[in-house]
């Protein structure tokens, strides 16, 4: 068949206006696959230039009666030309057709084994996302096989142009690895080329000249990926390994990990696999996961790293540091992108693509993956919320495109033992995949139990690693685990005279008594510095900060941080949280460290965030959490403290001889709460390197005996109820998990259907944290806070509005409580539909008169305001009801 022939099939429709042949739109493709500069091991055993090819097949069952009579407009061109199509148009699924096809064409003309052609066809089967499709065969075999020599006659010139020798293989090393980069690639290319904005429709006359159409294909390809940042970079070659002073002048001298992992790096580099890193709060894990990802990126050829953190705040202040650190160690590089759930009002670069027409049935969803939150895991570079990641263990439409791109970089995951057991068993998967990809990880963590870490070794091992086999005496600690290597611990030698004593004084009683609390505050800064405040709950942060304000300390700045404020007012007092207490405040910087300041937080505040107080005082919470929260005291060096010669922590408890943990009870599992209590009560200080060991297992160890002092039966309530609790948390998380990889199968092409909506705003989770199906907690709806006019009525317009209105109306959302909202009626007790336009996908609009929203629940009148210093309030009045 002549190219002139082939021309005449349509890929993309532009009704009147012409079309975009299908032959030209499988060279766009495979271009646009050239340009995203594929690893040798996405390939691998297969030549570089198959990538392209396989890609541009893609499509391959558009060639096909029952696809090109979908136009009508298409159909008529073609009856001129004497193609006759069946005049009836049936639901009809290339990619299905195509993968049939793929499958004989690669065994029968290239000699591919039926393993390896098994898995590039499950790939192209699903490039709509959908693996299990099927097409209906045509029911004349003289058409079907008219149809079949066009695809050959397609194919043939697809590999003519793009000069492919034939190349026959049985079966990749890792179907499971193979399918995800493949599937990856085929889809990013697709999506890239399917952007009339990037690859217009093919102006008439047609071009014939099909060489110089793919060089003109390849110049617009490199520009778009280019300018979306999604080629990956190639590391810099180095002999040996960098030290680590040249990536962080500003740390010397080190502090002992970095040094550790230096001198490792420096004499027997650990191999590219799992690292975990476990030293004290403040001790500089961070830049030493930098140091290690980029020793590791010299050695396998990756890009770049994705920093994954517990919480949005947190990623928020990483992105600025790791944006720092690339500057410095490689201007050349594009600036990280942050993504989680609101990165998107932070990072304006959104491209071109935003507003191009996309010939393609999920156009939203490709949409998506091209604005700043999702593109950050393509991108060479990402920091963002760990639930980002997380998600490409869960059966999520396109899942493996997350997958795809956390292949091609070294992931560092924060405060990895912060999670609960749902969290851990879908990290867990996850792991197993980055082993299937050959995908380093580095995980970080201060408090990490002996369970814990054997769990995460396993998971990524593939091989059962027990607790009592692991060093539980030895801290810090560096861990490394690569495929066929087993387990290697490297010791981080400590001069004990770095060692620090944290006095710990504990206050029964004070749990839940606002008043008391708030009074031990101000005594704790009489006489000058900085206090912190945490409670375990908004609610009773709320009620310490307005006992304390009562109090009118003098010359006292006091300022309450929590979840429970709009978003821009949460970036706003983030700020000058981190401002004030953070490493670099001095008297001479634009927010100088207060003379005598208290915060009053939730745990926003406990992991990540950078800040450094003189005093803490802290709701009762599980060991490992408190030993967390010392790492927020004494932080920097800054001479001599107000608040005395040592670092100390008051930690607030219940009423001595009762264990009702009141709202603690309902953040934190009673069992671990209750073993808080036995080790707090032999003890009056931490000394730490030391105590973490003994404090986390005594808190954690599976075999750790019951607590003295708690009454027996009180003690196996609460252990019952937290191993029925893991147990069913962790069978949640198995419902939605991809299927764990096979190197003889690619396993997710074999799964069911899958969540449609993957990060939903209104989707349930934890008042603190993002939640996008990674996380439980308790119920939160994404509200829309609004008591300006005009934004009210854009949120109720049918059509989003331009992108600066649309931040600025994002920007009032805040997660409240769902029971808030629950059977919610007007003042005059009609129904109350919160409900907002399909754009603002699931968040709820309140609209509220002068800062407050008044009705009725049940009869008795409710509010719920939006106060400027406590954040979002709500009250029901009992004393006003009927």
């Amino acid at each position: 068949m002549t190219t002139t022939e082939l021309l005449y099939y349509w890929g993309k429709t532009g009704g009147p206006a012409g079309y975009h042949p299908l032959l030209l739109h499988l060279l766009d493709v495979a271009a646009v696959c050239d340009a995203l500069r594929p690893s040798p091991r996405d390939c691998a055993p297969l030549p570089a230039a198959w990538l392209p090819f396989l890609a541009g097949l893609h499509d391959i069952g558009k060639a096909d009666p029952f696809f090109q009579n979908k136009d009508e407009w298409q159909r008529e061109r073609l009856n001129e030309q004497d193609i006759f199509l069946p005049e009836q148009v049936t639901p009809f699924r290339h990619e299905a057709r195509g993968a049939e096809w793929l499958i004989d064409y690669l065994m029968e003309a290239q000699g591919w084994g039926q393993p390896a052609a098994a898995v590039a066809a499950m790939a192209m089967r699903g490039h709509h996302g959908n693996f299990l499709c099927t097409a209906d065969e045509d029911p004349k075999p003289s058409r079907r096989a008219l149809w079949d020599q066009l695809r050959l006659d397609l194919a043939a010139c697809l590999a003519r142009v793009l000069q492919v020798a034939p190349c026959a293989i049985d079966a990749f090393p890792d179907a499971a690895a193979a399918g995800v980069r493949l599937s990856g690639l085929i889809v990013l290319a697709d999506w890239l080329a399917s952007n009339e904005r990037f690859f217009p429709l093919a102006p008439f006359p047609l071009p014939t000249d099909l060489p110089a159409y793919l060089a003109a294909a390849r110049a617009r390809a490199a520009e778009v990926v280019d300018r979306l940042q999604l080629a990956p970079s190639s590391p810099p070659a180095a002999a040996t390994p960098p030290c680590f002073t040249d990536l962080w002048p500003t740390c010397a001298p080190p502090r002992p990990t970095q040094a550790a992992l230096d001198t490792l790096c420096a004499t027997a580099p650990p191999s590219p696999g799992l690292a975990i890193l476990e030293a004290p709060m403040g001790e500089g894990k961070t830049e030493a996961a930098l140091y290690l990802a980029t020793v590791w990126q010299q050695m396998t050829g990756r890009a770049g790293a994705y920093l994954a953190l517990p919480t949005a705040a947190t990623s928020n202040q990483m992105h600025a540091r790791y944006t720092a650190f690339l500057r410095r160690h490689d201007p050349a590089k594009a600036a990280p992108r942050l993504v989680h759930g609101m990165a998107w009002l932070l990072d304006a670069a959104t491209p071109d693509a935003d507003t191009a027409p996309w010939q393609l049935e999920e156009a939203a969803e490709a949409l998506e993956w091209f604005r700043p939150a999702k593109r950050a895991l393509l991108a060479d570079d990402g920091v963002g919320t760990v639930d980002q990641a997380m998600l490409a263990a869960l059966n999520v439409k396109h899942g493996f495109l997350r997958l795809y791109g956390l292949a091609r970089k070294v992931l560092v995951i924060d405060e990895v033992h912060a999670y609960d057991a749902y969290m851990r068993t879908i990290l867990a998967r996850l792991l197993a995949w980055c082993r299937a990809l050959e995908t380093p990880v580095i995980l970080l963590s201060a408090t990490l139990s002996a369970a814990q870490k054997a769990a995460l070794l396993t998971a990524y091992t593939g091989t059962a690693v027990a607790p009592e086999t692991l060093d539980v005496e030895t801290y810090p600690l560096l861990t490394f685990a690569a495929q066929d290597e087993g387990v290697r611990t490297v010791p981080v030698p400590t001069d004990p005279r770095n060692s620090s004593t944290v006095q710990v004084q504990t206050h029964p009683g004070l749990l839940e008594a606002a008043v008391d609390t708030a009074a031990l505050a101000v005594q704790a800064v009489a006489g000058g510095g900085c206090a912190c405040v945490l409670a375990n709950t908004v609610d009773a942060a709320q009620r310490i900060y307005q006992a304390i304000m009562k109090l009118q300390p003098a010359d006292t700045q006091v300022l309450l941080f929590h979840a429970r404020f709009r978003a821009e007012r949460r970036e706003e007092l983030e700020r000058t949280v981190v401002g004030l207490f953070g490493k670099q405040t001095t008297a001479d910087s634009d927010l100088p460290r207060p003379a005598r300041a208290i915060l009053v937080a939730t745990q926003v505040v406990e992991q990540s965030l950078d800040v450094d107080f003189d005093v803490m005082l802290s709701q009762v919470a599980p060991m490992d959490l408190l030993l967390q929260r010392c790492g927020r005291v004494w932080r920097h060096a800054r001479g001599a403290r107000p608040t005395g010669p040592a670092p100390r922590l008051h930690v607030l408890l219940p009423p001595a001889g009762t264990y009702d943990f009141g709202g603690s009870g309902r953040v934190y599992q009673p069992e671990l709460l209750l073993r808080t209590l036995a080790l707090l009560a032999t003890r009056s200080a931490f000394t730490l390197p030391a105590d973490f060991r003994p404090l986390i297992e005594g808190c954690y160890a599976p075999d750790a005996p019951p607590p003295a002092g708690i009454p027996a039966e009180v003690f196996a309530a609460a252990r019952a109820a937290r191993l029925a609790a893991m147990e069913t948390e962790a069978q949640q998380a198995r419902t939605f998990l991809i299927p764990l990889p096979r190197a003889d199968e690619f396993v997710l092409a074999t799964q069911g259907p899958q969540t449609e909506r993957e990060d939903d705003a209104a989707s349930a989770g934890s008042a603190d944290f993002l939640h996008a199906g990674t996380r439980l907690g308790s119920r939160t709806r994404t509200v829309l806070v609004l008591d300006d006019p005009d934004l009210l009525a854009t949120a109720r317009a049918e059509t989003p509005p331009p992108r600066d209105l649309l931040v600025r109306l994002f920007r009032q959302q805040v997660a409240l409580p769902a029971w808030w909202l629950a059977d919610l009626t007007t003042p005059d007790g009609d129904p109350l539909d919160l409900s907002g336009p399909r754009w603002l996908h699931g968040r709820l609009v309140l609209p509220l008169d002068d800062g407050v929203w008044p009705g009725m629940k049940h009869g008795t009148p409710v509010t719920i305001r939006d106060h400027p210093e406590w954040g979002v309030v709500y009250r029901e009045d009992q004393e006003d009801a009927g």
